[in-house]
């Protein structure tokens, strides 16, 4: 298992590699990945103001978050960031990779759509 963070900017850093011993918590989780998180999330969704000049119309940042429980299984949320757009994102719903299924349920589904993503 391993949380890989891809982005235009940043390239591509593993926060969190598999193999070692896993972790005791959803605190040591939140401890070990959510510096490095927040810092790549904040570095592709802040724009800077447009009377700086560091921007032009048609830039744009993205951000993957890549997890893989699995060897047949790739879990990931996209973010697409344009100067003042909305931050668009994406969450793996396991219908195009079949190994992702068995860790994305209906609960998991429910969850998502109530926040408003749609399966497409």
């Amino acid at each position: 298992m391993a949380l890989v963070i891809e982005g235009e900017e940043a390239g591509s850093e593993v926060i969190l590699k598999g193999g070692g011993k896993p972790l005791a918590s959803v605190d040591a989780l939140c401890d070990a990945c959510l510096p490095a998180l927040t810092a790549s999330l904040w570095q592709t969704c802040c724009w800077p103001d447009a009377h700086t000049n560091h921007w032009t119309i048609g830039d744009f940042r993205f951000l993957v978050l890549e997890f893989q429980p699995s060897r047949t299984a790739c879990l990931y949320i996209q973010f697409w960031s344009e100067p003042d757009e909305s931050v668009l994102m994406e969450v793996s719903s396991g219908n195009w990779n079949a190994g992702a299924l068995k860790y994305i349920r209906r609960e998991q589904r429910t969850a998502l759509e109530a926040l408003g993503f749609e399966v497409g």
